[in-house]
C-alpha cells in the first residue's frame, strides 16, 4: 500500500476529517483566537481566555511540579533507575504537561515510544551512563495521528498514520504497525524498520472517554461556545465604549464651520433657535455586564473550576485540611475522571520502555514489572497535623516509615536516600517490664533511705555531744 492511499483512507474518513477541523478551531481558541462576526475573520481575543486558564489550573492539579512517577515495588526495584534516567533525559514532567494540555484541548494524546541512537563522542551518554542511546518519548500533534480503528471494534486500531515534514520540506509518513514501521517519502516507502517489542509505539490517551467512539472528549466542548459568546459581547461593550469615549456633536441650525471643537472653547453667539449636543448614550451597559457575568459563572461552573482556584481570597487560618478538600472538591472530581484513563495510558508506556531497554540489551526483562504511579499533591502539608496522625498511626502499626515520608511530601529520591540510611522500620522503643521497673526503685528509694539514715543518726549524736560538752 503507497502513501496515496493512505492520504485517501484519511480524506473519505468524513468523522475523521470533521473531528480535525475541530481540533484546529480549539486549538486557535487555546491561544485567544476566536472567529470576528463583523470583520469575517480570525482575531485575537481582547478579553481574558478563559479556556487557556481552565487547561492550566487542571494540569497543575494534576501534575504541580514533578508530574507522575512510578515506584517499583519488591523485586521489580531493579528497574526503577533505568526507567528514572529515561524520564530524566525526556524532561517527563514537561511531557505530562503536554499531555495534559492535548488531552484538555483536543481530547486525545498521542505518545510516540523510539530509541535515539547516539554516537561516541555525544555527550549524553557520559551525562546519563548509558552504552549507545537511550529511549525517546514525543508527544505527537492529534492533528497529525489517524489511528485507522477497526469496522468492528472501536477499541482495536489496525494501524497509526503519521504525517510530518522533514527538514527539507518533504512530505513524510509513517505507518506503525505491530511488528514494523513503514516510512514514505512524498509517494514512495523509502524504510521500513522492524518492531522489536510487538506492541504499537504509539500511546492513544483519551480524555473522557466517548462511548459512542475511540476518540476521547475535549474539555472545551462544553464551554467553547459560552466563551465564544462572551468574547462577542464583550467586543460589543468595548465598541460601545469607543463610541461614546469620543461623542458625536449634533448641531441644529448651526454651520459646521462657525464651531471649533476643543476642550477649553465657548462658543457664542449662535443663532437664538440654533441647539448644540453631544450625542448621549442610553444604552444599558449594566444588563450587558451582568449576561457577561453570568456567561462568566456559567463556564467556570461547566469547567468544574471552583472559585477558590480562579484566585479568590478566602481567610483560611482555621480551615480544616477536610474542609479546604471540600472547597475544591469540583477539581478534585475532575483530576480523578482524568486519571481513571490517564494512569492506564501512562503504566503502557512504562512498559513499551521497558521492552525497548530489553530489546536494546539495557536490561533484561525478567518478569512481569510490578509498580504503581505516584501523582503529586496539590494541597500543602500541615507537617503539625500530619506528624501527630503519624505518631497515633504508627502506635496502632499501621504505617511504614515510608509511607511516613510520603505523607510529609518528601520527595521520592529523598525518601529512597532516608530508607537506605535508616532501614525500612520505625526504631524500635524498648521499655521494661513493669515488675523489673518496680524492682529497680524499690531498690533505689531503699538505698535512699539507708544513707538519709546515717546521716540522721550522725547529725543527732553530733548534737547529743555538743549539748554534754556544754554542761
Amino acid at each position: 500500500m503507497d502513501n496515496s492511499n493512505f492520504l485517501s483512507i484519511m480524506r473519505n474518513d468524513i468523522d475523521y476529517m470533521n473531528r480535525k477541523a475541530k481540533w484546529d478551531i480549539f486549538w486557535l481558541a487555546y491561544r485567544g483566537v476566536f472567529w470576528n462576526r463583523l470583520t469575517n475573520k480570525y482575531e485575537e481575543d481582547i478579553a481574558v481566555n478563559n479556556l487557556r486558564k481552565v487547561v492550566t489550573t487542571t494540569l497543575w492539579f494534576l501534575f504541580g511540579e514533578t508530574g507522575v512517577k512510578p515506584i517499583f515495588l519488591d523485586e521489580s526495584k531493579k528497574y526503577q533507575k533505568d526507567v528514572d534516567l529515561v524520564f530524566q533525559y525526556n524532561n517527563f514532567a514537561g511531557i505530562c504537561y503536554d499531555i495534559g494540555s492535548n488531552t484538555s484541548i483536543y481530547g486525545d494524546c498521542y505518545i510516540k515510544i523510539g530509541f535515539e541512537e547516539m554516537e561516541e563522542n555525544n555527550p549524553f551518554l557520559k551525562r546519563y551512563g548509558v552504552k549507545n542511546g537511550q529511549v525517546k518519548i514525543t508527544v505527537l500533534n492529534p492533528s497529525n495521528v489517524y489511528p485507522r480503528v477497526n469496522d468492528f471494534d472501536k477499541e482495536t486500531v489496525d494501524f497509526f498514520v503519521v504525517e510530518f515534514t522533514d527538514l527539507r520540506g518533504e512530505y513524510m509518513t509513517e505507518v506503525h504497525y505491530k511488528d514494523r514501521v513503514e516510512v514514505y517519502r512524498n509517494d514512495h516507502i523509502v524504510m521500513t524498520v522492524p518492531n522489536p517489542t510487538g506492541e504499537f509505539l504509539i500511546t492513544h490517551i483519551p480524555n473522557i472517554r466517548n462511548t459512542k467512539s475511540y476518540f476521547g472528549l475535549s474539555d472545551f466542548d462544553d464551554i467553547f461556545t459560552l466563551n465564544k459568546e462572551i468574547i462577542a459581547k464583550m467586543r460589543d461593550l468595548s465598541e460601545i465604549i469607543d463610541y461614546h469615549g469620543s461623542p458625536v456633536t449634533l448641531m441644529f441650525g448651526v454651520k459646521r464651520q462657525d464651531l471649533v471643537r476643543s476642550a477649553k472653547r465657548v462658543w457664542s453667539g449662535l443663532p437664538k433657535d440654533s441647539r448644540v449636543e453631544n450625542l448621549s448614550m442610553e444604552t444599558d451597559l449594566e444588563a450587558i455586564n451582568t449576561f457577561i457575568r453570568d456567561l462568566d459563572n456559567k463556564v467556570w461552573e461547566l469547567a468544574d473550576i471552583p472559585e477558590i482556584a480562579r484566585g479568590k481570597s478566602l481567610s483560611i487560618s482555621n480551615t480544616s485540611s477536610a474542609a479546604m478538600k471540600m472547597l475544591y472538591y469540583p477539581l478534585i472530581q475532575k483530576a480523578g475522571r482524568k486519571k481513571i484513563l490517564m494512569s492506564p495510558a501512562i503504566e503502557e508506556v512504562i512498559w513499551k520502555i521497558l521492552l525497548i531497554l530489553d530489546a536494546k540489551g539495557v536490561l533484561e526483562l525478567s518478569d512481569t514489572p510490578k509498580f504503581k504511579l505516584s501523582y503529586p499533591s496539590p494541597f500543602p502539608v500541615d507537617e503539625v497535623n500530619t506528624m501527630t496522625l503519624i505518631e497515633h498511626k504508627k502506635a496502632l502499626g499501621m504505617i511504614t516509615k515510608r509511607m511516613a515520608l510520603e505523607a510529609l511530601g518528601e520527595n521520592q529520591d529523598n525518601i529512597d536516600d532516608i530508607i537506605s540510611l535508616l532501614g525500612e522500620d520505625f526504631p524500635v522503643e524498648v521499655e521494661l517490664p513493669k515488675d523489673e521497673k518496680k524492682i529497680g526503685n524499690e531498690s533505689f528509694y531503699s538505698e535512699l533511705k539507708q544513707d538519709s539514715e546515717k546521716i540522721l543518726e550522725s547529725q543527732s549524736a553530733q548534737e547529743n555531744k555538743t549539748s554534754i560538752d556544754n554542761k
